[in-house]
């Protein structure tokens, strides 16, 4: 077994099996690498915590905890599944409830760990307001800026914590680099020292609901301009029966089904899809185009971004989710009103998620929710909620 070590400057490390007594297993020195250092240490046993130290000029940083996979019989495995996290919208207040778990085997980060906008961009206003500003103070586009973006990230309190505490597997969605980016250049160069590499958006068909509702018709007498143009275009989806967004596998149906037929033939149909990007919480059922079933979906919410939706209003997206998951065969459930993760239990019969908020994260005083919660069993072949 092995681990990755990261870190920046000149440093050496420690790592041991016991905190307490923090036996020396291994030491070594960090390589520089284009200013970012990182040290693979190998011949760890499987299946074991182990605890890590780095030394700056004889100073030593507390301690952090990880741990090497498993071989063989795993009896149970719990996941903490994250997603969008703007410094600029909030603390992260829910990495420290993930860091405070001790059940939680492995953290899944889905993309967006980082935003590269700068203070007049996504998120800047409320930064402002809240304190806390990106830096450096304008859209990161060089490799220097994304290493200082990364740099704040890992410095927020709640985010050390976090790290400290639990090993994350990541993937990377396009704010830790452009909207839309080439995937060449500084922004890949940056995230590929720092292992973010990948996204999984949602996979569910979904079709905007139509909004003839009463509600949205007295809603429409309250909202500024940017609000109701939002409003009209939702509006427009719904009467036009066209999918919510093109930006996830909405807009690659075809893509959609090879993947599906690939997983068909490799005789996979009990598919658990874990999504994140929308900002929005989501179980959902999956089917091929022929209505076979292919497993389920648990998509969590941005740990600080929100919902472009609240914008029409807290009332006014809880009713759109409502007709939203009534419109789709393929929503079970869904609200876009939280911040969160979906905590995941996994044993051999059976997995079980909570989807968890936080009621504030403007500052760092909040109280811990779970919002929905379902179970999940394998039956027929597929896996179906119960």
């Amino acid at each position: 077994g092995g681990l990755t070590l990261w870190g920046s400057g000149a440093m050496s490390w420690v790592s041991a099996q016991n905190n307490l007594a923090m036996c020396l297993i291994g030491r070594g020195k960090l390589d520089e690498a284009e200013g970012i250092l990182r040290e693979v240490v190998h011949d760890l046993q499987p299946g074991q915590e182990y605890f890590y130290q780095f030394d700056v000029d004889g100073v030593r940083s507390p301690a952090g905890q990880t741990k090497t996979l498993p071989v063989g019989h795993v009896d149970r495995l719990v996941l903490a599944v994250a997603t969008c996290t703007n410094y600029s919208f909030g603390c992260f207040n829910l990495y420290e409830v993930i860091a405070d778990d001790p059940t939680i085997d492995f953290v899944v980060h889905l993309g967006d760990y980082i935003y590269e906008h700068g203070p007049d961009g996504y998120g800047g206003e409320t930064g402002r307001r809240i304190g806390r500003d990106h830096e450096p103070p304008h859209e990161t586009l060089t490799l220097a800026d994304y290493r200082q973006r990364h740099a704040q990230y890992k410095m927020d309190s709640s985010s050390k914590a976090m790290h400290a505490r639990h090993p994350l597997i990541v993937i990377w969605d396009d704010q830790e680099t452009a909207n839309n980016p080439w995937m060449g250049g500084a922004a890949v160069r940056a995230n590929r020292r720092w292992r973010i590499i990948g996204n999984q958006s949602v996979m569910a068909r979904r079709i905007a609901p139509n909004l003839s509702d009463p509600f949205f018709a007295t809603l429409r007498n309250d909202l500024d301009d940017d609000a109701t143009n939002l409003l009209d275009r939702l509006t427009k989806l719904g009467n036009l029966d066209l999918p919510l967004d093109l930006d996830s596998w909405n807009g690659y149906p075809a893509a959609r089904e090879s993947f599906y037929r690939i997983s068909r033939d490799a005789g996979a149909r009990d598919l658990l899809v874990l999504a994140g990007d929308s900002h929005s919480h989501w179980q959902n059922a999956l089917y091929d185009a022929a209505g076979e079933s292919m497993g389920v979906e648990l998509g969590a919410a941005g740990i600080t971004s929100p919902r472009s939706l609240l914008d029409l209003g807290q009332d006014a997206l809880r009713r759109f989710d409502e007709l939203n998951a009534a419109n789709n065969t393929e929503v079970a459930w869904t609200d876009g009103r939280y911040r969160g993760f979906i905590r995941l239990e996994i044993d051999h019969d059976r997995a079980h998620a909570d989807f968890v908020t936080v009621t504030n994260i403007e500052s760092r005083n909040y109280t811990t929710q779970i919002v929905h919660s379902v179970n999940i069993e394998s039956r027929g072949g597929t896996l179906r909620y119960v």
